[in-house]
Parts: structure tokens; C-alpha cells; sequence
């Protein structure tokens, strides 16, 4: 169905397209490892592989879609070779923040390597001092000089190393400035905050009623599952936080998947991610502190539901019927903030904070909420993030960047 046109596959390709049979209307295209997938617009039976999913050198999956069901699908291998000198592609400009960064990485690099210079001068320049000393009883007029020189030069490296010391700080106090200048800043609140910070720069919270701070990734539904075994069938979960289910149902099997901290009052979105949408599992969705369901089919990649005060999240829920039979039956869940489901990415695990202490930032999304009352939440936007955000929604009207 999905054919390469022309010769194979090599890094650094550029202008590569596919040809594709059938009646898929789209191409989604990703590296090996890649969480999302870039939809790319099938015209007149061919389709462009985006040119900086050549960079890496990881091999290339395709996927023939319409209308949001995979109708095939395709590996190609990609060969790796030799960055070209005179290399132009697209859209190059989506790292140009982090090229400024790397530039200032070199510097620092540069200012190391004189330092280390300096540093074997001085000790050849001891070493010189003490056989001079010991030819003194022959030469001590030399002797003499001979020290004097190796203290002179002694103090000219360690001002040299004071200049690299300083100049490595002015490296990265440029990159600090860099991220201040160039990166929007984060200024959300409410009863729990999503956002995508630059990593490594921290997040600063501030709240009026609480005593703790949470932080989390996207996901917020750790990968425990119970029961493991109920009336036949027997569920697993990868350390990925994919979910198998084996057997046959002698009865009606309820599994449930309890968040490690209570949520606070907010729109969530659930989905479930990599299943085969048919009905031997239903009644997909929540179930509240009160008991309470709002359940939905596995139709679509996810649902809305909204939360109140007295109707809080207890767990997530699902059900296999009665006399069906699952030979492994995979998809993975996620709950995350908002009202649009996205890409599924693992648990990274809830970790607790003192109110008042920085709060260092994990890679790709941060949720941040504390044990009572609203925070605020500052710092420093990934802009690679929003950039990848605004890329894709370009690329997936049809657009080129």
C-alpha cells in the first residue's frame, strides 16, 4: 500500500516522497520511538515524508489513514551517513533557540580547555623550578632566577584561570539571559496548572491555603491495575503503561485504575490510546467519590468529563462482558488536564514539594497542584514545544513549514 519513490532511504534525505494505493487520504509519518505522528495530506496517490525526520538517522514508520482508522502500514529502514556541509532543509529553523545555546556551550567547552592548558604550564614550570634548585650548589645565581620565573609564571596561569572561570560564568549567565529574552514566560493559575517549561529551568508556585506542592507529568494515572485476575480474565501492565488482557470472561470483568493523589475540581480528558476499537471492552470512563459513573465506548481516542465539588474523581473503570475472548487485548490510558485528548506519554510519578521551594521541571509536560486552595504558577515556556505544537497543526491542514 505505502512505497517508497526512488532510491532508499538515507539520513539527511530531503524533498522524499511516498506513493500510496487505496483509499487512504493521509500519511501519518514518525521516527522509531517517537510518541507522535506527523499527518501529512495524500495528493494524487503520493504523499512528502517531512524533510528533518531525516536528522536522526532512526528508521521511518508510515501509516495509510482515513478517517481516523489505519488502513496499513510500513517501516523503512534509513541508513545513516554524513551530515552534507552545504545541509538545508525546511524547517531548521524550530531549534534555532537551542543552536544560540549551543554556541555558548562551545565557548564554555574552548574556556575548559585553556584552563587545563594553563594548568599543565604551571606544573612544567615547577618542575623546572625544582631541577634548578637541585643544580644550585653549581649555579645558584640561575637557581634564583629560575624560581623567580616559576612564580611569575604560577600567578600568570592562575590569573588565566580566574579569566576562564569568569569567562565560563558570563557563558552562562548568557544562557540564562538567552532563555529570559527569548523563551514566553508561564503565568497560570488555578485549582491544578499543565504547562511545558524549558527543562531545567525551574517553576516558581505560590498558593494562599496550602502547605504542599504536587508535580507530575501529563499523565496522571499511575499504571496499577486491579484486580489482576477476575472471572477469567487476567490484566498486566508494562512498565510503558500498557495494559494486556488475556482469557476468557465466565462472568462480567471490572477492572479499575485508582490515581495515586486525588484530583482537584477541574476538566479532565481521558483516552484510551493503541486498542482495537471493538466491543469486547466497554463501559470505558469514570467513576466518582460518590459513586457516581460517566462512562463512554471505546469509539474514539478519548472523552471530556467534568468534575465538581461534590463529585470528585474516585478511579478510572472498564469492563470486559461476559463470554468474551481477549487474546492480548492491549491499549494504554491517560488522564490529563483540559478538554482535548493528545499523545500518550507514560507516568512519570507524582513527587511532593514544600510550599515556597523551587520546583524543578521535567522534560515535555508539567502538572502542578497543591493539597488545598489555588496555585499560581511562573517560569519559562519551552518554545521548541510550542513551536512543535503550531507545526503539526499546520502540517495537519495541509501546510508546509
Amino acid at each position: 500500500m505505502i512505497q517508497i519513490i526512488g532510491s532508499k532511504l538515507s539520513q539527511w534525505d530531503v524533498g522524499r516522497r511516498v506513493s500510496v494505493s487505496g483509499d487512504a487520504t493521509h500519511v501519518h509519518f514518525a521516527n522509531r520511538g517517537d510518541s507522535e505522528a506527523v499527518i501529512m495530506e495524500i495528493t494524487n496517490g503520493e504523499a512528502k515524508i517531512p524533510d528533518y525526520l531525516f536528522r536522526t538517522g532512526k528508521d521511518l514508520f508510515a501509516y495509510a489513514v482515513k478517517d481516523g482508522v489505519t488502513l496499513g502500514s510500513k517501516a523503512f529502514a534509513v541508513r545513516n551517513r554524513e551530515k552534507p556541509e552545504n545541509y538545508i532543509y525546511e524547517d531548521d529553523q524550530r531549534n534555532y533557540i537551542y543552536e544560540l545555546i549551543e554556541s555558548v556551550e562551545d565557548a564554555i567547552a574552548e574556556a575548559e580547555r585553556v584552563t587545563k592548558e594553563m594548568e599543565t604550564q604551571i606544573a612544567d614550570t615547577a618542575e623546572a623550578a625544582k631541577q634548578a634548585n637541585e643544580s644550585a650548589k653549581q649555579a645558584e645565581a640561575a637557581a634564583v632566577t629560575a624560581a623567580e620565573s616559576a612564580v611569575t609564571a604560577a600567578e600568570s596561569s592562575a590569573e588565566a584561570k580566574q579569566t576562564a572561570n569568569e569567562a565560563k560564568e558570563t557563558a552562562e549567565q548568557t544562557e540564562a539571559n538567552l532563555i529570559d529574552k527569548l523563551c514566553p514566560n508561564i503565568n497560570e493559575s488555578g485549582s491544578i496548572v499543565a504547562c511545558e517549561p524549558v527543562e531545567g529551568y525551574p517553576l516558581t508556585v505560590q498558593a494562599d491555603e496550602a502547605t504542599k506542592v504536587y508535580r507530575c507529568g501529563k499523565n496522571l494515572l499511575g499504571p496499577t491495575i486491579s484486580p489482576q485476575t477476575t472471572n477469567g480474565i487476567t490484566a498486566t501492565v508494562d512498565e510503558d503503561g500498557t495494559i494486556h488482557l488475556n482469557g476468557t470472561a465466565t462472568a462480567n470483568a471490572w477492572f479499575y485504575i485508582t490515581p495515586t493523589y486525588p484530583l482537584p475540581i477541574a476538566d479532565y480528558v481521558l483516552s484510551a490510546h493503541d486498542y482495537a476499537p471493538t466491543a469486547d471492552v466497554d463501559n470505558f470512563g469514570f467513576q466518582y467519590q460518590n459513586n457516581t459513573h460517566n462512562v463512554f465506548g471505546l469509539t474514539g481516542a478519548g472523552a471530556t468529563v467534568r468534575s465538581y465539588t461534590e463529585n470528585q474523581i474516585w478511579r478510572v473503570e472498564f469492563r470486559v462482558p461476559s463470554g468474551k475472548t481477549l487474546n492480548d487485548y492491549t491499549m494504554r490510558i491517560q488522564i490529563e488536564l483540559g478538554t482535548v485528548a493528545t499523545a500518550f506519554e507514560r507516568y512519570r510519578g507524582v513527587e511532593t514539594f514544600t510550599l515556597g521551594e523551587t520546583i524543578p521541571t521535567l522534560d515535555g509536560g508539567n502538572t502542578i497542584w497543591a493539597d488545598s486552595g489555588d496555585v499560581s504558577v511562573s517560569g519559562k515556556a519551552d518554545p521548541k514545544a510550542l513551536f512543535d505544537k503550531l507545526t503539526k497543526a499546520i502540517l495537519s491542514l495541509g501546510g508546509n513549514v
